[in-house]
Formats: C-alpha cells, sequence, structure tokens
C-alpha cells in the first residue's frame, strides 16, 4: 500500500461494512458478526510495523480492560509479495504469540482500508 499517513475517523462515525477473512478462526468475519450494543474499535496495523510493534503491550491491555465493553477488530491491508511477514498465517501466529483472541482480518484487496 502507499504511503499514508495514520488518520483516525470522528468518534461516532458510521463503520465501514467488510467481510473478510478472519485469521484466527479460519472463517470470514463481517460487520454483522460485531455485536450491535457495544461500539466498536477497528485498528488498521500489520506484523511488521514498528509502530505497532511498539504498542503490542498497549493492544494486549486493550483487549483484557476492553473485550467485554467494545467491539475489538485489528485489519491487516498490507502487500504480503513486499512484506511477506504480513499474512495470514504469520498474522495467526502473532496473535498466538500475543495471547489475544479478538478479530484479526486480512484485507487482501486493501478495499476496505482504502474506503478510510
Amino acid at each position: 500500500m502507499v504511503l499514508k499517513y495514520s488518520t483516525m475517523l470522528e468518534l461516532q462515525s458510521s463503520l465501514i461494512e467488510f467481510d473478510l477473512f478472519n485469521t484466527i478462526s479460519g472463517e470470514n468475519f463481517s460487520t454483522d458478526n460485531l455485536e450491535g450494543t457495544k461500539p466498536s474499535l477497528i485498528m488498521f496495523i500489520c506484523n511488521h510495523c514498528p509502530y505497532v510493534i511498539h504498542y503490542h503491550q498497549q493492544i494486549q491491555k486493550l483487549e483484557k480492560d476492553f473485550k467485554d465493553k467494545l467491539n475489538l477488530v485489528a485489519i491487516s491491508s498490507n502487500d504480503i509479495v513486499n512484506y511477506p511477514q504480513d499474512g495470514p498465517e504469520k498474522m495467526r501466529l502473532l496473535w498466538e504469540e500475543l495471547g489475544l483472541e479478538f478479530p484479526y482480518l486480512y484485507d487482501e484487496t486493501q478495499d476496505i482500508a482504502k474506503k478510510i
């Protein structure tokens, strides 16, 4: 993906609908799977990014502190040809290493990331 500076949508923004491969369960996960009574935190991350690596402990803390209060979802839209460490199998392995359970989705076409 081309260089894109990090941004955050305004709080209370409408959620962009998605239906992506969940590297943790091996099945697709969509906006329909989110619990409608909870707010959602969608993170666009990847395995190799030094900024994301720096925040691994914070991501673990997010899950520990908010798993019952928020829908937590991570999405990787990285090009796995140029960054093979960001592929679905490596995504699953990283989540296992970190002990995370919330969905880590693979946006292979980058369609969802480009909508933000």
